[in-house]
């Protein structure tokens, strides 16, 4: 019998990386790109959470994290110190290539990849690459209070991706103002295409929540989809783009020596590519 250790305190630092990395978004679209329309948005800030996680783990918050959750585990750490269990432990974030729309719907995939832990009696399982993924539309609001429709394409495909999809917003604090406000999530999940189509036509979404929220609702699998066919098919298929979040022993496999260590046996398709 194995009890899975939350990982509470490695995805707090990815959530806080990834505030960091929206207020840089904010002062490069005013400085630089007070026009960007959301494909150019979400373009820059994945550029910033890149350089935000490597800031994070060349000084060693991803891996003083983990460690600190495997303390607070309560597992048996006698033999397995977790500064070496988590020595190299990095996080980062990239993209995989284009999204052409056709096939999922969204404007990209969001997809956290990450450690699995688990203890038992004697032993405590790492398992590397342990996946969730969310589909997202990113929607940008126009002049006059207007948000961008949803194009007959999407509102073909969207409707059955609806259980694992959610908005991403973009606005500006005011229409005067060349300041981007924090992004905004609004899960479809339990919602209809009728639904979601007045939520844009009116610009009133029922709960809307921060980019941290989505973090943690990805990194514990309470959001989104862990089903791997689901997110090798319609969140992150070959060829269309998704933005990985990865947690990871860099250049290396993960700690061997002291603990039973689990391999997944098959890479998903968005690792390999």
């Amino acid at each position: 019998m194995y009890t899975e250790v939350p990982l509470k305190r490695t995805i707090g630092v990815i959530c806080t990386q990834f505030e960091a990395a929206e207020k840089e978004l904010q002062t490069r679209i005013r400085e630089s790109f007070p026009c960007a329309e959301e494909e150019q948005i979400t373009l820059v800030l994945q550029e910033c959470l890149h350089q935000a996680l490597g800031h994070a783990s060349r000084t060693g918050q991803i891996a003083r994290a983990f460690a600190s959750d495997l303390r607070a585990s309560r597992a048996n750490l006698k033999y397995m110190e977790p500064e070496r269990l988590s020595s190299g432990l990095v996080a980062e974030a990239s993209w995989h290539k284009r999204a052409t729309e056709t096939k999922t719907g969204g404007d990209f995939g969001l997809v956290i990849v990450r450690p699995r832990v688990a203890f038992g009696n004697e032993s405590l399982h790492i398992t590397e690459g342990h996946q969730s993924g969310l589909l997202v539309q990113a929607k940008r609001k126009l002049m006059k209070g207007k948000w961008r429709r949803l194009t007959k394409s999407q509102l073909s495909v969207l409707p059955e991706r609806f259980s694992y999809s959610a908005l991403a917003l973009y606005e500006l604090l005011d229409e005067s103002s060349r300041e981007l406000a924090p992004v905004r999530w609004q899960l479809c999940e339990r919602h209809t295409i009728t639904t979601v189509r007045r939520w844009l036509r009116e610009g009133s979404f029922p709960q809307l929540v921060s980019s941290s929220d989505i973090i943690v609702g990805l990194g514990k699998g309470s959001i989104g989809t862990n089903d791997r066919k689901i997110i090798d098919d319609f969140v992150a298929p070959a060829g269309e783009r998704t933005l990985v979040i990865r947690i990871h022993w860099h250049g290396r496999r993960p700690p061997s020596s002291d603990v039973r260590v689990i391999q997944q046996s098959r890479q998903q398709a968005v690792l390999r590519r």
